[in-house]
């Protein structure tokens, strides 16, 4: 099903393309396609996260299973383990970080911009 779901947002993700390069003096954003779209892409993380919850809980207690997707939650749960803290870090950064890109962009000099 999330394969499904996957094919169809890519094609609707293509007509809405097609549709908006013809309409060019048309918003994209506020437009009436821009719902749909993200019902999709939240529709598609709802059924990836129900299709993933057998292995995930499979490997929560110990079932073991020589599967490809064992080996991608292992990789997923090392891999968090490891970006968990650098999230954090960037939380605590981000509203100097902001700043910092906010006065970089209004700055006149193109070195500063750059």
């Amino acid at each position: 099903m999330s394969l499904t779901l996957a094919l169809l947002l890519a094609l609707f993700g293509i007509a809405w393309g097609i549709f908006q390069s013809q309409r060019a003096t048309v918003s994209e954003i506020p437009g009436g396609l821009t719902k749909p779209f993200g019902i999709a892409v939240i529709a598609l993380f709802v059924v990836l996260f129900c299709e993933l919850q057998p292995f995930i809980l499979d490997q929560m207690f110990g079932i073991p299973t020589d599967n490809l997707i064992v080996v991608v939650t292992k990789w997923v749960n090392r891999v968090s383990a490891v970006l968990a803290p650098i999230g954090a870090a960037m939380a605590f950064v981000s509203s100097k970080l902001g700043e910092y890109v906010k006065s970089a962009t209004q700055s006149p000099k193109l070195t500063a911009q750059i």
